[in-house]
């Protein structure tokens, strides 16, 4: 069954892997034709199934791809091999998207999923844009539903760089037999993960065991402009199965983590934030204190009453400003300062709470200290001491972008759809005035990638939110 979108000049079709290229017709009132449903395996528990989507543009006028992505993957069983943002020229070759499906636990004997590709075009002087989907139909071979492990795998996190906890997998063994898990490890290079159990695991029949793994993250969480989300750190492990009537003796789990970022003096955070927030402090010894800058980011003034520790160990706050309690207007800043009391080097938790009259609800971060011997920062995103700091965020007017110990840099802006609006280069401080074409940006949230060179020559690559507001 044919799928028709309108996208002037430009026709999409598919070549299966292995199979030869198929014909496909054409509806009169529309140039875009594709495949409604693109079909994958059947494949066992632990195997891949890729296809190729090859894209071409037979009419006269360009026509742009600038983001592609997946949607409604319940089991996370789909993915994108790499893929960039392309103009397609008319009569030439075309570009190519990799789609495959894992198959990592034999969750489902279906997974169902939907790929997402918006395009872009000038046509007869105006801007066509839109969005066209696929649907992913993954088929599990039915013989190894039964008999073969499964991985209940969290998201780990989020920790800051220089931390480490340790969470479990749960393995559940759907079989009659009991299996042992004979081995379990990560590639050589996901360093961010690694397996504390002690193996073999013995896993009852239609029992469940739970398999510890520890995340020390060397690297935080980074935005991706061209799709508005937050991706994380993720590691492959490999799991080694011995039993009877086993369908797959190995099974392949993807494990995700969330590294975060440091805050400083110049970090901003939601006071009502929309999920979990974790406060991350990096300090040297008899540093000082951090200031932990907290925003009203709600449409109407709340009164903030206390902000207090769950055990104030190894942490302590040192004052606030303004003092509590206290009022806040829409966009106002609370300065909490905290201080990370531990002359011992190592990891540190807690709880910071803020208690306000929103709801009668009090507000709990997490807090997490990392005390480092190091006299400087390193950031873990670049591998580089480069320095970034971006204020006033958020911001009612213009944002100063200011870098220290960086050779080059290249500043972008980029709005939730992945459109750069603004651009920068050089290493001196760069004032954006949140416009475009003369135009103020509406408020909300936008993303500032710097790339560049530091001053010891090494590339990075990190990126930052923005907030602008009226």
């Amino acid at each position: 069954m044919k799928r028709v979108t309108k996208c002037s000049a430009l026709i999409l079709f598919l070549i299966l892997a292995g199979l030869p290229t198929r014909g496909f017709s054409k509806n009169p009132t529309s140039d875009l034709t594709f495949d409604e449903t693109v079909n994958f395996g059947p494949i066992n528990c632990g195997s891949e199934d890729c296809k190729s989507i090859l894209i071409m543009n037979a009419g006269g006028d360009d026509c742009t791809i600038d983001s592609i992505r997946i949607e409604n993957d319940a089991n996370q069983v789909f993915h994108l091999g790499p893929w960039s943002p392309v103009t397609i020229h008319p009569n030439s070759r075309g570009t190519t998207i990799d789609v495959c499906y894992k198959l990592l636990n034999a969750l489902t004997t279906n997974d169902h999923a939907t790929l997402v590709f918006h395009f872009a075009q000038k046509k007869n002087g105006l801007d066509v844009t839109g969005d066209a989907s696929i649907s992913l139909l993954g088929n599990a071979d039915t013989r190894g539903k039964d008999s073969c492990l499964v991985a209940q795998v969290p998201i780990i996190g989020p920790v800051l760089v220089g931390g480490a906890v340790t969470d479990s997998i749960a393995l559940d063994n759907p079989t009659t037999h009991a299996m042992k898990v004979m081995s379990a490890s990560f590639d050589p290079g996901d360093s961010n993960f690694s397996v504390v159990s002690t193996l073999p695991i013995t896993i009852a029949a239609l029992g469940t065991a739970q398999l510890y793994v520890k995340f020390t993250p060397h690297e935080y969480s980074q935005v991706d402009p061209s799709r508005g989300q937050t991706f994380g750190v993720k590691g492959s492990l490999l799991i080694q199965l011995s039993g009877d009537s086993l369908a797959c003796d190995k099974l392949s789990v993807d494990v995700g983590g969330l590294g975060l970022e440091p805050m400083n003096d110049t970090t901003v955070t939601a006071l009502f934030p929309n999920s979990t927030t974790v406060v991350g402090i990096v300090a040297r010894p008899h540093s000082g204190v951090t200031k932990v800058k907290f925003y009203n980011n709600l449409n109407t003034s709340v009164k903030v009453l206390s902000a207090s520790l769950r055990d104030g160990v190894d942490f302590n706050i040192t004052g606030t400003s303004p003092i509590l309690p206290a009022v806040l207007q829409p966009g106002d800043h609370l300065v909490v300062s905290i201080e990370l009391l531990s002359n011992l080097l190592g990891f540190y938790q807690d709880e910071l709470t803020i208690v306000t009259d929103h709801n009668a609800v009090s507000q709990t971060y997490g807090l997490q200290g990392v005390l480092t011997a190091q006299s400087s920062y390193v950031s873990p995103s670049t591998g580089t001491s480069t320095s970034i700091e971006v204020a006033p965020n958020p911001s009612s007017g213009s944002v100063r972008v200011a870098l220290r110990d960086a050779r080059s840099a290249e500043m972008l802006v980029f709005d939730l759809l992945g459109n750069a609006i603004a651009s920068h280069m050089g290493t001196e401080p760069w004032i954006w005035d949140a416009s475009v074409n003369g135009s103020r940006v509406p408020s909300g949230m936008y993303f500032l990638r710097i790339s560049g060179v530091s001053r010891d020559g090494n590339p990075f690559v990190t990126s930052r939110h923005l907030v602008i507001g009226r």
